[in-house]
């Protein structure tokens, strides 16, 4: 299945997120990101299923979560 990371400006937040989502039964993984290839400068993102992403979207909006939606 292809994923979405999200990423985040602190492990805290990504970890936030996570347990947001976890709450709301979407799976989650927090991933290490290499800040050299990411154009947001991030460095810990937030992974899900992509069929998850507007369900996401929503929950971190609500749960007052900065993101960015990373991708290659």
């Amino acid at each position: 299945m292809n994923t979405i990371i999200f990423t985040m400006g602190s492990i805290t937040y990504a970890m936030k997120g996570k347990k947001a989502l976890h709450k709301n039964n979407i799976g989650a993984k927090i991933i290490k990101l290499d800040p050299s290839k990411n154009k947001y400068g991030c460095s810990y993102g937030v992974e899900i299923y992509q069929q998850y992403l507007y369900e996401a979207v929503r929950i971190f909006n609500e749960a007052n979560i900065d993101y960015k939606i990373w991708s290659n």
